[in-house]
Order: C-alpha cells, then sequence, then structure tokens
C-alpha cells in the first residue's frame, strides 16, 4: 500500500501491543511501510506516554497542524429533565460527562 500521497489519509482506528515499547515499533512499521503523506488517529483518551510516541513519530494535535477550523464528530449530551441540569449524569454507573467513559473508536474514521 505504499503511496498513497494525494488520496485521504489513513486513520489508526486500532492499535494493540504488549507494551509501550512493541506500540512504538508497529506504529514506526507501519509508517515506514505505508509511505503515507499523512496518518489520523484519535488521541485523546491515550495514556500520556502513547501521546508522546505519537508526537516523537511526527504527529501533530489539531491545533498545532492549523485545523481547528475543520469540522469534527461531535457528541451533545442534555439532561431531558429539569432537575437534572448541573447533575452528574450517570448510565449504567458510568458519568456521561466523562471522556473516559466513551468508546470513540466507531468515529475515528471520521477525522
Amino acid at each position: 500500500m505504499p503511496g498513497h500521497r494525494g488520496s485521504r489519509p489513513p486513520t489508526i482506528a486500532d492499535w494493540e501491543g504488549i507494551d509501550g515499547d512493541v506500540k512504538t515499533r508497529l506504529l514506526d512499521a507501519a509508517l515506514a511501510r505505508g509511505e503515507f503523506a499523512a496518518v489520523n488517529t484519535w488521541s485523546n483518551t491515550l495514556p500520556a506516554s502513547i501521546r508522546e510516541c505519537l508526537s516523537n513519530a511526527g504527529f501533530l494535535s489539531p491545533d498545532d497542524a492549523g485545523r481547528s477550523g475543520r469540522r469534527r464528530p461531535a457528541v451533545l449530551v442534555r439532561s431531558v429533565q429539569e432537575n437534572g441540569i448541573g447533575a452528574d449524569w450517570l448510565l449504567q454507573g458510568s458519568r456521561l460527562l466523562d471522556l473516559s467513559s466513551w468508546d470513540l473508536r466507531p468515529l475515528w474514521g471520521l477525522l
């Protein structure tokens, strides 16, 4: 799949390894083999060590990349009960307003 320059950049949808070293080597191999002009991934909910790995590989945050004006997927959560405004909303024990409660991987391809 080398040489995808000019096409829509691929998105890393899932990235697994037994530790950070393995993940780094997998990322380096994929980037070297793919020869991509750009690659996207979601990083907000990743551990700091993995975000650092992405940064070391040349990934930029959307603000750094000058894409802050680009439309991105969004989720709106609002209480339908008047007494729920300002409360800590829970759904089956998960806090709805906590980003770590959401699995956003299905949206990664929309980045």
